[in-house]
């Protein structure tokens, strides 16, 4: 579990932090033609992946470019700018949830991963990035129909939706730090978790790599990670362009190609237990890869 839980942090100035290849670590001279108002995004020759060279801080995260403030700000502006496609995407997504109305592929992968860790009767998993605590909480009552008690943790940079998933989880015995993933990591216990999430995650991560490793030694043996990003690789972004739905400024600051997350992941330490073409289909704005924290 969580050895020290800061309540606060001081504050910090809200600017931007200028960033070398989250992949290989070096600086980049090719500036992608997708850079917007003033955000830079350079290019990775040796994967194909973007990352954003000047990234806001972890204090403008909290609050005012938080996830729920950003993604309600992307929709408006796709609203005005493109309403017909909006709507259509917008109809699409409802006819999905319809059609597939229990498809949830990271339920399937995380039953997967407790398999691997032994079916432990006492399940204990780390959402990084968790929201307002809904995913977890789908867990805790998946793995109660099994007989297994699953013990969720959480990290949430921003406070009203780590604020929201504290209240959430609190009945399940799940805590919830408001802080950044790598500092909340840092003061978990080693070999703790069984498992950990990152959907959706990652992509907002400026320290990706610190991260990661870091979280490796704070799994089981064995244990698991769940990664889901946009896949930058896809054919609608080849498609859409600039307009691709994955797109979003300026908290996305990673776009991943599958080779370039392969290696972010491997280069931490990991085993990628996962990724199959299914896991990285073209035709899917998003891919899923799983890592496997190596054992001795």
């Amino acid at each position: 579990m969580f050895r020290s839980c800061p309540a606060e942090r001081p504050a910090a100035s809200v600017g931007a932090v200028t960033r070398l290849c989250p992949v290989c670590r070096l600086p980049h001279p090719i500036q992608s033609r997708f850079s917007r108002d003033g955000w830079i995004l350079r290019e990775c020759p040796a994967t194909g992946s973007l990352y954003l060279e000047n990234a806001p801080e972890y204090a403008a995260l909290e609050s005012e470019y938080a996830f729920e403030v950003t993604m309600q700000q992307e929709r408006d502006r796709r609203g005005r700018e493109e309403p017909r496609w909006s709507r259509l995407s917008d109809t699409m997504k409802g006819l999905r949830r319809l059609v597939f109305p229990r498809r949830n592929k990271f339920e399937g992968l995380i039953k997967e991963a407790w398999t691997t860790c032994g079916r432990p009767a006492e399940f204990r998993v780390l959402d990084i990035g968790c929201g307002s605590g809904g995913v977890l909480e789908g867990f805790v009552a998946t793995f109660a129909a099994l007989g297994v008690r699953v013990i969720p943790s959480g990290i949430e940079i921003s406070k009203e939706l780590s604020r929201l998933a504290g209240e959430r989880l609190a009945a399940y015995g799940g805590l919830v730090l408001n802080l950044p993933a790598l500092e909340g990591i840092q003061g978990s216990s080693a070999q703790h978790f069984h498992c950990a999430l990152m959907s959706s995650y990652l992509e907002h991560e400026t320290a990706t790599g610190e991260v990661l490793s870091a979280l490796r030694g704070r799994l089981v043996p064995g244990g698991r990670v769940l990664i889901k990003v946009p896949n930058y690789a896809c054919w609608n972004r080849h498609f859409r362009g600039a307009r691709w739905c994955g797109f979003r400024f300026p908290d996305h600051v990673n776009y991943f190609t599958p080779t370039g997350l392969r290696r972010q992941v491997e280069e931490a330490g990991f085993d990628v237990a996962r990724m199959k073409l299914a896991d990285r289909f073209p035709l899917s704005d998003n891919m899923y890869l799983v890592a496997a924290a190596k054992r001795d």
